[in-house]
């Protein structure tokens, strides 16, 4: 009976150790995997180049065994073309996890799809991630956007960031004159609102603050119309402008007054006639805006007889650029379908100034993507209706700002029809919609350039078919054609090179474009998001916009490395000069020849020059030397694991069960673990086992 329990014990101390060394993932996905990870990129998000320059990778590994696993990573474009791939075994030990840092391309502008899988003992756990790149970090001034951060919607620092990757120079809110002064003569600014600014003015974007509202302090009247209203009003304009010096330089003396009832450009003179001064006493720097109104631009007309008004009444003296919102919303049509023109709607601005030499703000424009009485318009109408508004805002050249309406979604429900909440670039919980992505490819794609002509055949009679053709020129002679179908017209895009000069040409289906460069000179086309089209034998043209790029630097002819280390582990990985390039990496001491036996390598890059490889080292100093075409190197500590992670054995007991975890020397190192009994003097051994 003795040898009978002794042989039972044996066994149940094997199934015991058998679980504890040798468990496995029980189901398909992260949820029963010992190994997690997780990407320093979010799906969905707004990165600049130099947000991506590094990814980083963190695997965990919750079990109370080393684990051996496999980790596949890669890296698409927007067309599905592979940019960067690694397919790797790792191994980590209990209970830790391993920030890795991943240096996969240079990113430039627009869509990316990366995808990682862990195998775990031949279980695949995978995610999928879409991000957008808005490529190098830039601030227009001319351009600029609307919130709202003293409503309900709590703004965070994702839509800063969305702000700042978008180029916007400026965001335009409001303070309300009854949100600052709630019992007469008494003045507060909400620490909300401070707090907005200070944070959007530290990401090098200006605020534009419009001061606006009624006050039932001074009456019922929904605008200030009594003396007592009016000398109000510019008092709390002035405490505003005092109190945001520095930090505000751009306000806006109320919001859309002519939407109000029975309001006339001779009451809204008599209201700036006493903010304006009030202001500038506060903070003589201060920029400020008038006139601010609404309803410029519907389907068929175009008028500005509140605006005029303000000018009869000798209100030019009192501002310093004119402010309005021309909305080709109504229409729901591109701007350039629309019976009422860009052109026309700026000749209709001027003519209402009578003679003011003014700068013009377009402080509020866009599209909402509901239905309304007038139509509708989908994401991606909206999406590229506003790339091309842009582009007739540069054409025309006539104001000095277009500010969008809006950066968020005010509703969280996209099917809900309120036509106001649904102009925003981002949904309302921060996501980018498709205008953002178009606006943004916009900014960027013509940064630094000027309007130099274009090519517009399109008939009005006929549904206002045909095409159209804007070029920017800088003065290194870089151009940038943007282009789109009109009327529902879709064309396949024919491009040739070499001609005198430019010129087009309509057959059936068929656009043929003649460019004027040389063969050898760089041609590229990117879609209406930025992406760039390596099949150019067929590129579609419709209501998207398109960008013929001339004189861009070839993505292949810039060259980078990068080190990592974590621990004694050091990663090295980058670009090559030329794709399946043999790359040559040396590791040595300062000032010494190579080290023998340190490191001496060579591998080759892959297709798209992407190359990586790692090397352990013991902790020290070292130079990094690598041939990717160009010599290169730089200098590395390796700091190596702390003492008390390098090794250790624990062992818990919770009834019948012993469960024994810790470190070994060394990584992917073979443990033997041994059990017995011990009375008096230690017997044979009960239990043993090897795991690594």
């Amino acid at each position: 009976m003795k040898k009978v329990r002794i042989i039972s014990g044996i066994i149940i101390m094997m199934l015991v150790f058998n679980m504890i060394f040798v468990s496995s993932v029980s189901a398909d996905g992260w949820e029963y995997s010992p190994i997690k990870a997780d990407v320093s990129v979010e799906n969905n998000g707004v990165y600049s180049s130099d947000e991506l320059d590094t990814i980083t990778f963190d695997v965990s590994n919750s079990s109370s065994l080393a684990r051996v696993f496999t980790e596949k990573i890669t890296l698409k474009d927007a067309y599905g073309n592979v940019l960067w791939n690694s397919d790797t075994e790792r191994s980590l030990a209990p209970k830790t996890n391993e920030v890795s840092p991943v240096h996969m391309i240079e990113f430039s502008l627009g869509d990316y799809v990366l995808s990682y899988v862990i195998n775990v003992r031949g279980v695949d756990c995978s995610k999928e991630i879409r991000f957008y790149c808005s490529g190098d970090t830039l601030i227009l001034e001319n351009q600029g956007i609307n919130e709202h951060f003293t409503g309900n919607i709590s703004y965070t620092d994702r839509d800063i960031s969305n702000m700042k990757n978008g180029g916007y120079s400026i965001f335009r809110s409001t303070i309300p004159w009854s949100s600052v002064e709630k019992e007469k003569g008494v003045y507060t600014l909400p620490e909300l609102c401070i707090d907005r600014i200070d944070k959007i003015k530290e990401n090098g974007i200006e605020a534009l603050i419009v001061l606006s509202g009624n006050n039932s302090l001074y009456g019922e009247n929904e605008f200030p119309k009594t003396d007592e209203e009016v000398e109000g009003f510019a008092n709390f304009c002035s405490y505003v402008a005092g109190e945001l010096k520095g930090k505000v330089k751009y306000y806006e003396m109320f919001n859309e007054p002519n939407s109000l009832h029975n309001i006339s450009g001779e009451r809204y003179a008599k209201l700036i006639k006493a903010a304006y001064p009030a202001i500038k006493a506060a903070d003589p720097e201060a920029y400020v805006l008038g006139v601010s109104q609404a309803g410029i631009w519907w389907p068929t007309t175009c008028e500005a007889t509140f605006m005029k008004q303000v000018f009869e009444a000798g209100g030019a003296d009192y501002m310093d650029a004119v402010s309005v919102h021309p909305y080709p919303d109504m229409s729901k049509k591109a701007v350039d379908e629309n019976p009422v023109s860009y052109k026309a709607v700026m000749d209709c601005i001027i003519d209402a100034m009578c003679g003011a030499k003014l700068p013009i703000w377009i402080t509020e424009t866009g599209y909402s993507s509901v239905a309304n009485e007038y139509g509708s318009i989908s994401d991606d109408e909206q999406a590229a209706y506003e790339a091309r508004l842009s582009v007739l805002f540069d054409e025309d050249g006539r104001a000095d700002m277009m500010m969008k309406y809006q950066l968020r979604d005010l509703q969280e429900n996209p099917e809900k029809d309120w036509d106001q909440a649904h102009f925003g670039l981002t949904f309302n919980d921060g996501t980018p919609k498709p205008n953002y992505r178009t606006a943004t490819a916009k900014n960027k794609l013509t940064y630094g350039m000027k309007m130099s002509g274009k090519d517009v055949h399109t008939d009005s009679n006929n549904g206002y078919k045909g095409y159209s053709v804007y070029r920017y020129e800088n003065d290194s002679n870089k151009k940038v054609y943007v282009l789109w179908s009109n009327g529902g017209n879709v064309y396949n895009l024919k491009l040739s090179t070499g001609t005198s000069e430019y010129s087009s040409s309509a057959d059936g289906g068929a656009l043929n474009i003649s460019l004027p460069v040389g063969d050898a000179e760089d041609v590229t086309v990117r879609d209406a998001f930025g992406n760039r089209i390596t099949d150019m034998s067929s590129i579609r043209l419709d209501f998207w916009p398109k960008y013929i790029i001339c004189g861009e630097t070839a993505e292949e002819s810039s060259d980078s490395f990068y080190v990592d280390t974590v621990g004694n582990t050091v990663s090295i990985s980058g670009k090559s000069v030329k794709p399946n390039q043999k790359v040559t990496v040396k590791i040595s001491v300062p000032g010494a020849a190579d080290l023998e036996n340190v490191y001496l390598s060579q591998c080759s890059s892959d297709a798209q020059r992407n190359f990586s490889f790692t090397a352990e080292l013991e902790s020290g100093t070292y130079i990094v030397r690598v041939n990717n075409g160009h010599i290169r190197e730089k200098e590395i500590t390796v700091k190596g694991k702390a003492a008390e992670e390098t090794e250790g054995m624990n062992v818990s007991v919770s009834g019948s069960t012993a469960t024994i975890s810790g470190k070994s020397i060394k990584p992917n190192q073979k443990v033997t673990v041994r059990i017995s009994r011990k009375e008096g003097g230690e017997l044979p051994f009960v239990y043993v086992n090897q795991c690594v």
